[in-house]
């Protein structure tokens, strides 16, 4: 049949043509569930979520695409951080961040302050060629980056103890006025050792 409603056969040309025609977000979702990746799909914000797990925990990771082929990869954990704690656990995780030589592609940790969780997030650009091969390399270093740290951020945001001692500085931080180098990095050092001390502990714990 060729009248009007009847189902044109797609020649080998046409997909082709389509699959060039794609957007780097639907050549890689494509490809991910060819490989059996349950994930929730925004196709309006070119996005999508996914579940992620490791011997210790399950977590979120969601990915978004903002600029043709840069996209966002981020790690969010299911348990929360209080109210209370979040501006304290926020501000010494972005101090540890000057550790982890940030640039404009890269991996950080920090909170999601409107969520109130743990993130790790990973920015990065999908290459023309092994785009696949380069988002599960993202994804590698992401999740690794979660897993190292989640349990320490966890138990560091339950230390009262050691967040009320850098809440004290950084009030005493903030009511100088202006910059103060000196007390500036005393809380960089402080903020880093609290969350080693806390590291090396949790590493005890499961020797």
């Amino acid at each position: 049949m060729t009248g009007r409603g009847a189902e044109q056969p797609v020649g080998v040309d046409s997909q082709v043509r389509a699959r060039v025609e794609e957007s780097p977000f639907e050549s890689l979702t494509r490809e991910l569930f060819a490989r059996d990746w349950d994930m929730s799909l925004d196709r309006k914000n070119e996005a999508f979520i996914t579940a992620f797990e490791n011997e210790n925990e399950k977590w979120e990771l969601q990915v978004n695409f903002d600029d043709e082929a840069d996209y966002l990869v981020s790690s969010r954990s299911r348990w929360s951080i209080d109210k209370e704690e979040i501006g304290v656990v926020s501000q010494a995780l972005s101090r540890m961040n000057s550790e982890l030589m940030i640039d404009t592609f890269g991996s950080e940790i920090g909170v999601n302050e409107d969520l109130f969780c743990f993130e790790v997030k990973t920015r990065s650009e999908l290459p023309e060629k092994d785009a696949v091969k380069s988002f599960f390399n993202s994804v590698e270093e992401n999740t690794g980056l979660y897993g190292r740290w989640s349990d320490t951020v966890r138990e560091a945001s339950g230390n009262m103890e050691g967040l009320r001692e850098i809440k004290k500085l950084e009030d005493q931080l903030a009511a100088a006025g202006e910059q103060d180098r000196e007390l500036e990095n005393r809380l960089r050092v402080m903020s880093e050792a609290f969350l080693h001390r806390i590291d090396e502990e949790d590493v005890m714990k499961t020797e």
